[in-house]
């Protein structure tokens, strides 16, 4: 717990040292119920640290132990973390196969949060390619938020505000016109869809983004 209250801190070091600690402990003890989350976290140090061949260590070592205890959801949730340590790397093909096999686990599992994740990173991926295509980007981040709305409002909240800050810079760089589709997009496809009236938040934000950006334009 300390070692990831370190590492949500930036203090890598004393995140690090701790991790380790507790990886120990808990091998020499044979606690292997939540050695899967220790790795995951030592992973998520080296990865933010860029150490990507370390943190593809610590992430698969963890995976082995999900594996080997039939943990779907943290099974799920590592490859999408190796998914984004690819994609960080601009190793797109490696990324697509991890993300794949952590949809394919989440999708039969019915993992909303996981999916929401994932789907996030399908459309990141496809915006980092060399020629994104604008209906798959749409169509990631749709489904993306649409899982995150069967989730939580935290989560949806979240994803909501990083798409904001995404969209609002790539208008305020001379791209206004892709913005404003791409809100336009999403505000049409929740006027549309049956659970649009669960998800007001989503409609409600992106009508907000889609009028600061016009308001931009006129400025």
């Amino acid at each position: 717990a300390l070692g990831d209250t370190y590492r949500l801190v930036g203090e890598f070091d004393k995140a690090e040292d701790h991790l380790q600690s507790a990886i120990a402990i808990k091998t020499k003890a044979g606690e292997a119920r939540s050695l899967k989350h220790t790795w995951q976290s030592l992973a998520a140090v080296y990865h933010e640290q860029r150490r990507p061949v370390e943190a593809e260590s610590a992430y698969k070592k963890g995976l082995q132990i999900a594996r080997a205890q039939h943990d779907r959801r943290m099974e799920a949730f590592i490859l999408l973390s190796l998914s984004r340590l690819f994609t960080a790397q601009e190793k797109f093909r490696e990324a697509n196969t991890f993300l794949r096999t952590a949809k394919e686990i989440a999708t039969t599992e019915g993992y909303n949060d996981c999916l929401g994740w994932i789907y996030e990173e399908e459309g990141d991926i496809e915006l980092l390619s060399e020629e994104p295509n604008a209906s798959s980007i749409l169509e990631s981040f749709s489904v993306s938020l649409w899982h995150m709305c069967m989730f939580n409002e935290y989560e949806l909240s979240k994803l909501i505000e990083r798409l904001g800050r995404f969209w609002l810079a790539h208008a305020e760089d001379g791209q206004s016109a892709t913005s404003l589709w791409f809100c336009e997009s999403i505000i049409q496809l929740w006027k549309t869809m049956d659970q649009g009236n669960e998800c007001r938040l989503v409609l409600e934000a992106f009508s907000s983004l889609r009028t600061r950006i016009m308001t931009m334009l006129q400025g």
